[in-house]
């Protein structure tokens, strides 16, 4: 059972967009997970989580502090790889 809420309004108008809000926030509440528009697409969205996840077992909550750290790692290891392929 949901809570029972009791207010009075000036007009039929406003106690029906009430009504009507607090209809949305009961659907809402009752939804399995949030509805959020990407540009994601739906396996991206599941790795997104799944990266997510790791992090946060391992006390780490910033995504994009991490993807920062491994983009500059990688283009660090690609550098060094090249001058020493070069070198030969």
């Amino acid at each position: 059972m949901g809570e029972r809420i009791r207010q009075n309004y000036k007009s039929h108008g406003e106690a029906v967009n009430c009504k009507q809000e607090l209809e949305v926030q009961s659907a809402n509440i009752q939804v399995a997970g949030q509805l959020v528009f990407s540009r994601l697409k739906p396996d991206e969205v599941n790795d997104a989580e799944s990266a997510l996840n790791v992090l946060r077992a391992t006390g780490h909550d910033c995504s994009h502090e991490v993807a920062l750290f491994f983009v500059r790692e990688a283009v660090v290891t690609v550098v060094v790889t090249l001058q020493t392929t070069s070198d030969i």
